[in-house]
């Protein structure tokens, strides 16, 4: 949180960011002057105003004592001049470890740091005839430099002794209004908020994930024991949680007879494309001394390879309504099943899929808050601590993305929301399809034209952006809660994955040939098409065209039409009709990495805001430091999913089939 105070846009106050561009003596200004005035026409609170005159008055001495360090301290923590205002350098966090180390007991004083967003309005810069008295090329500087700050959140610094309330700290930043500089968002932290005592949730947290541990060694020793010392196989419960075991299966590639192995290799490309988007736009959230180039970025063509890479979630739809129903049939054909069982059938997803999760929830609520600090660390607390106290049974019943979407818990969750409610539906689809094929594909391709129909008409009635960016919150807003995130409008790309699944499970449907010349073809086109819907929405990234139809169009057709260019690579790949392209997707190094996709998807946004989160100076945009956020988080995402899996998936894996054979 910062406080900016530019009541005359000149200087730097002492205890407040003014918007320094310049420093006092160039513009010939008393700086003793403004601070008497800042005193005398803000009334700040007595305790306040007492200890700000202290600090005052040590920074006029000729010479501090050591005992009042303090005050050179604070001075020293908060920022100075800026440069690179046409570069919209427009993050000033000045120095936060300092500032929350500062501690007087003569004065019973802590430092207390304080970040505030600011936004700049030209008329009043311009009208500001004190300004223009200084130098006149000031005001064209600020100018342009408001453009800018209009374009991304600014936030400026200052710190200021802990006997200012915030209600203090409004007061000095309210001077600005008059001189065009609004400030909104004030958050300060003293070091006692930095480093806060474990509360309850914590302790809970701690005792959960240690029992976990706990259960984890015990396990992993006795299996360990029974195995090398007794000579004798452990009853699968005793192993469930040995990671002597776990880590056999985990590491373990069996040979496969199944023709969708290629699915491994999409779903991994998928996924660390996804990371490539939240990385991205992570990069451009964080403050920045090269906001500019932002600008640029988003505004060259190749961006759209980053900004777009949400839509490798519809990959994962795909082959999950692929897969459903391709196993369904496929065990029906060689098993003979007579009897579908139900609540095996809820109970398996259910259990494959909410462990971890309640594991992500529970570290998100409990301990994520206690693991580092900064500036910005605040935006831990409210996009993932406060969510997910209230929210959490939400979560795990897979239902928020349908009753909570000002605040979702774990919100990159949405997609297990939807993959579960659409696995809902799943036996009904079975028995349709059983039932009469033709009806069931007919019922199925209705139902995915209705869907694409919904997002149409959802997109042109709230008149969607359809690329939209953070920085159009209301756009964006609109966008996610009223299509992306909903399973009814999300709903086509998994209904377009059963309909193929049904016909990969028949052999007289992969059994097709298809002449070279329609397969170079089918293949060109394929490429076309991809490239198309990754580079196509380029004009209307961030609501360039204001069109509703062609938005509503785009919204509505962009990733079905991209699911269909999919189904024909992964139908290539099944029936040999793919060479060297199915040989890549189906390397056993994709069988290996597909196991930690589900683990990896869940965690890394955690790990990638602690990351983001603990910055405590402004950082570089460019596509190298993108690179280089994006392999770190790429390890160290991957290294715990490692541990998650043998943890949690594989235990409660086991767990499962136990409980189903003693069912």
């Amino acid at each position: 949180m910062k406080c900016v105070d530019m009541n005359t846009f000149i200087y730097i106050d002492i205890f407040v960011v003014i918007f320094p561009i310049v420093n006092s003596q160039f513009l010939n200004y008393d700086l003793l002057k403004h601070h008497m005035n800042v005193l005398n026409i803000n009334a700040l609170s007595e305790s306040c105003d007492g200890t700000v005159n202290s600090l005052f008055n040590k920074l006029n001495q000729s010479n501090i004592p050591d005992e009042d360090t303090w005050a050179l301290q604070m001075l020293d923590a908060i920022p100075k001049s800026p440069v690179g205002l046409l570069s919209y350098n427009m993050a000033q966090l000045g120095d936060f470890d300092e500032c929350i180390r500062i501690h007087s007991k003569k004065y019973n004083i802590i430092g207390k740091y304080c970040l505030g967003k600011i936004s700049i309005d030209n008329p009043n810069i311009y009208n500001n005839s004190e300004f223009e008295q200084n130098q006149l090329f000031l005001n064209t500087l600020i100018g342009k430099a408001s453009a800018g700050l209009q374009a991304k959140k600014s936030i400026w610094a200052t710190c200021l002794p802990s006997n200012c309330t915030e209600n203090d700290v409004i007061k000095i930043m309210s001077l600005t209004e008059t001189s065009g500089i609004n400030i909104s968002n004030v958050v300060c932290q003293t070091i006692h908020e930095v480093y806060p005592e474990l509360d309850r949730d914590a302790i809970i947290g701690i005792s959960v994930f240690s029992l976990l541990f706990g259960l984890t060694i015990i396990s992993t020793l006795t299996d360990v024991y029974f195995v090398y010392i007794r000579k004798e196989k452990l009853k699968p419960i005793y192993e469930s949680f040995s990671i002597y075991t776990n880590g056999k299966s985990l590491f373990s590639i069996p040979n496969r007879s199944e023709n969708l192995s290629c699915l491994d290799g999409m779903r991994v490309l998928s996924i660390l494309w996804i990371l490539w988007y939240h990385v991205t736009y992570a990069s451009m959230s964080i403050p920045l001394t090269n906001n500019i180039d932002i600008v640029n970025f988003i505004d060259s063509t190749y961006s759209m390879l980053f900004l777009h890479g949400d839509i490798a979630t519809d990959t994962f739809l795909l082959i999950g309504g692929t897969l459903v129903t391709h196993s369904f049939f496929r065990r029906e054909k060689f098993q003979k099943m007579r009897k579908f069982d139900l609540f095996k059938h809820y109970l398996h997803r259910y259990i494959r899929l909410t462990p971890l999760l309640t594991l992500v929830v529970l570290f998100d609520t409990t301990l994520i808050r206690y693991l580092s600090s900064g500036p910005i660390w605040d935006t831990i607390n409210e996009i993932l601590v406060k969510p997910c106290k209230t929210h959490w049974w939400e979560t795990l019943l897979h239902i928020q993305n349908k009753m909570n979407h000002g605040s979702m818990c774990v919100s990159h969750s949405w997609y297990v929301d939807v993959d579960m409610q659409l696995y809902i539906l799943s036996p009904f689809i079975f028995w349709l399809l059983k039932f009469n094929k033709k009806l069931g594909i007919s019922a199925l391709i209705l139902a995915t034209f209705a869907s694409i129909t919904l997002g149409f008409y959802r997109g042109y009635i709230r008149e969607m952006c359809a690329q939209p960016d953070d920085d159009k919150e209301r756009s964006y807003y609109s966008y996610f809660t009223g299509y992306y995130v909903q399973t009814e409008t999300r709903a086509a790309t998994w209904l377009l994955g059963t309909i193929l699944g049904y016909f990969l499970a028949h052999n007289k449907y992969t059994d097709v040939k298809i002449p070279k010349k329609y397969t170079i073809f089918l293949w060109v086109t394929t490429i076309i098409i991809v490239t198309m819907c990754v580079f196509g929405g380029y004009d209307l990234y961030r609501c360039k065209n204001s069109n509703r139809v062609v938005n509503a169009l785009y919204i509505a057709l962009n990733r079905p039409v991209f699911t269909m260019a999919i189904i024909w690579i992964i139908w290539a790949c099944a029936t040999n009709h793919a060479g060297a392209i199915n040989l890549f997707l189906s390397h056993p190094v994709f069988q290996f990495l597909n196991k930690c996709t589900y683990s990896f998807y869940l965690i890394h946004m955690s790990y990638l805001y602690i990351a983001f989160a603990s910055i405590k100076t402004a950082m570089y945009f460019g596509l190298y430091y993108i690179t280089f956020w994006y392999c770190q988080i790429l390890l160290a995402t991957f290294g715990l999913s490692i541990i998650c899996i043998l943890l949690i998936e594989i235990p409660f894996a086991k767990l499962e089939k136990i409980m189903i054979q003693n069912h």
